[in-house]
């Protein structure tokens, strides 16, 4: 139940790490890293229920098990590229190995649901119940907190990372340097009416308006 509410979380705080390309970006960023480390910690527990399943023949155990893989791709290109340790494949960033693997285990995951559903019960929600929530989100938060601060400690790349989980590649060479906005950050204006462009010569220094250089 812990891992039915973690991955559409996990989901939905990916995708808004997109959405705010700016602002309160960080918050949205730790959260999702956060969430992961939640299902990480859960895989121990997982993992002794899955493999009691494979004992018995059933069907969806194709589904099940291509959502397994999924989400330990999707969990395990997180931490290489939060750490930077890795973050290029064959020229694929591994975020967007990390992206794809997300997205592509919503299908088995609707279909692992919906052949494994369980009704829930107003006894589901106890103080039993909020207390393991509670240990697990702290947990989580701890894991989080202690491999950030390791990073920086042992001066991993990502310790260096932007909030956003991006890398610093090509500062002081501008042809590096992608001419791109972030995903849905609106087009920045440009006030071209008092720009001026100054071709220094022999004879002195000549000013040019950008009409006057079309």
């Amino acid at each position: 139940m812990a891992l039915l509410v973690l991955l559409p979380l996990a989901v939905l705080s990916g995708f808004g790490a997109f959405l705010v390309g700016s602002g309160p970006v960080a918050v949205v960023v730790g959260a999702h890293a956060v969430v992961g480390f939640a299902i990480l910690l859960l895989l121990p527990w997982k993992s002794m229920i899955a493999r009691r399943g494979l004992r018995r023949r059933r069907p969806g155990q194709l589904t099940s098990l291509s959502l397994a893989v999924l989400v330990v791709l999707a969990l395990l290109t997180g931490l290489l590229h939060s750490t930077g340790a890795l973050r290029d494949v064959n020229g694929y960033g591994v975020l967007l190995i990390h992206v794809g693997a997300a997205l592509l285990a919503i299908v088995p995951a609707v279909l692992h649901i919906r052949r494994r559903r369980i009704r829930p019960r107003l006894t589901d929600v106890n103080r039993r119940t909020v207390l393991r929530g509670g240990v697990l989100s702290a947990a989580a938060v701890g894991v989080y907190l202690t491999a950030e601060g390791l990073a920086r400690a042992i001066s991993l790349p990502g310790a260096g990372r932007r909030a956003t989980g991006s890398y610093e590649l090509s500062s002081g060479n501008p042809t590096g340097v992608p001419a791109t906005s972030w995903l849905f950050d609106a087009v920045p204006g440009a006030g071209t009416g008092s720009w001026r462009v100054q071709v220094a010569h022999g004879d002195g220094v000549r000013s040019f308006t950008p009409t006057e250089m079309e």
